[in-house]
């Protein structure tokens, strides 16, 4: 397909597929010509057990991790990590000893 028939979709969604290129670092397909398009967004390995995996892996080698170093370890956004965490304090894998400052996150139960 040529540049030509992709100029339009991605005029016109532009932010969501760099989104998705920048994020997962795979281009999506466009395919189409004049009167329709059809976009594929392909299958990512990022998968919520390995990050749920590197979220625990963290948390033993260090119990004292902050959400920043979380979301650099991650490649999640804050609020992406508040989600994994809140879920696996859900399911009792991990528990938050002490307070917000100063405390530290403890493995209660391995996967």
């Amino acid at each position: 397909m040529g540049n030509e028939s992709q100029e339009l979709p991605r005029r016109c969604l532009g932010n969501c597929l760099n989104g998705w290129k920048s994020y997962y670092q795979v281009e999506p397909v466009i395919e189409g010509s004049f009167d329709y398009y059809k976009i594929t967004f392909p299958v990512v390995q990022k998968t919520v057990e390995k990050t749920v995996e590197k979220i625990l892996q963290a948390i033993r080698e260090n119990p004292k991790i902050s959400i920043r170093e979380l979301q650099i370890v991650t490649g999640l956004t804050r609020r992406g990590v508040e989600w994994n965490l809140r879920k696996l304090k859900n399911e009792g894998m991990i528990k938050r000893v002490g307070p917000a400052k100063g405390g530290h996150w403890g493995v209660i139960k391995e996967e």
